[in-house]
């Protein structure tokens, strides 16, 4: 799983009556609907508990599917599809945000998720903070927590 990493500053809400800097990183996870292991999101499911009946019908929704390519008028021989959420379904989201949902566990900025879409903030007080945040090594450290998470089933 790749993504990109913008960081920004961003004021508090005005409103609140403080004013405080925040330091932003916006993830946007390349093909992230595509990427989800279907072993990894099966044992996920088993781990919450939704019942037997439930968890099977999602494996029977997700395994055996095959896909080919269809170029120039000639197709490609068909292959198992192992990882991805149909995308265009209902279920597909679903089981993606289940993928995901406990990834904040696994960085110690807070962070807000949105489908594919990750931020991980922290308030500013000096330049230290600000520093800290846009710091590459940083950045890349929490990023590889993140993938590491997710490709060990941590989350």
């Amino acid at each position: 799983m790749s993504c990109r990493a913008r960081p920004r500053s961003a004021p508090t809400d005005p409103l609140a009556g403080l004013r405080q800097t925040q330091d932003v990183i916006y993830l946007d996870y390349k093909k992230a609907f595509d990427t989800v292991p279907h072993q990894k999101l099966l044992q996920k499911l088993k781990r919450l508990r939704l019942g037997d009946v439930l968890t099977e019908w999602i494996e029977q929704f997700l395994l055996g599917r095959q896909m080919r390519v269809h170029v120039n008028g000639s197709f490609s021989s068909l292959i198992d599809v192992i990882s991805g959420v149909p995308q265009g379904s209902v279920l597909g989201p679903l089981l993606f945000l289940i993928f995901v949902n406990d990834l904040s566990d696994c960085v110690k900025s807070s962070i807000l998720m949105f489908a594919d879409d990750t931020n991980i903030w922290t308030k500013i007080k000096d330049t230290r903070d600000s520093d800290l945040l846009q710091c590459s090594e940083y950045v890349n450290g929490m990023v590889e927590a993140m993938v590491t998470c997710l490709q060990h089933g941590k989350v």
